[in-house]
């Protein structure tokens, strides 16, 4: 029964940059835009190596390999 499986919880947090980091897209893995230091960045899921972003314009993309960064 579908409605007996348990589903993974995806908990949005905020985190942000030292230096600039490109998020790129999810389908293409083409550049989708900057995450610039001195603000705090939405991360929708994390993914282990790899966080779903959304820029504040509303833009989706990855940002790979997110090493340390510092969550809120």
């Amino acid at each position: 029964h579908m409605e007996d499986e348990v589903r993974p919880v995806h908990e949005a947090f905020w985190f942000a940059v030292a230096q600039p980091r490109t998020a790129v897209d999810e389908h293409t893995g083409a550049p989708a835009f900057v995450i610039e230091p001195g603000g705090w960045v939405l991360a929708l899921e994390d993914r282990g190596n790899e966080f779903l972003v959304q820029h504040p314009a509303g833009r989706v993309g990855l940002l790979r390999d997110p090493g340390k960064l510092n969550r809120r």
